[in-house]
Parts: structure tokens; sequence; C-alpha cells
């Protein structure tokens, strides 16, 4: 498992409240070593928290996608 899945599976447990406190700090430190997945992460996270990532509605995907492959 390459460090990119590693960190976006520790950020999709991060968002359901699943990550350990040990996971969280390797989360933090992938993003730290890797700012372009920092800057996806953020925004992703922004999205989860604004509550318009745990809804689905016709617009949300494609928002997604937009800012997620850049």
């Amino acid at each position: 498992m390459d460090v990119e899945d590693i960190a976006w599976k520790l950020a999709a447990k991060k968002m359901a409240n699943e990550a350990s406190a040990e996971e969280l700090r390797k989360l933090d430190e992938l993003l730290r070593l890797h700012p372009d997945m920092k800057e996806k992460a953020a925004l992703l996270f922004e999205w989860w928290d604004s509550g318009t990532g745990r809804t689905i509605e016709p617009g949300n995907q494609g928002l997604f996608k937009k800012y997620w492959n850049g």
C-alpha cells in the first residue's frame, strides 16, 4: 500500500470518528510530508465538516470531483 492510500484510509477513519490517537498522528505526519495531499485533505475535511459531504445531492459529486482532480 502506498503513502497516498494510507493517508486516505486514515482520513476516512478520521471523518468517521474511528481513528485512534496514533492514527491521527500518523495522518498529520503524512500530510506534513506531502503538501499536495495536505491541500486536498483540507478541502475534503472542510467539505465534510460543513455537512455538505454527509448528504447526497446532485451537485455534490461534481463539486467534489472538481476540487479533487484539480
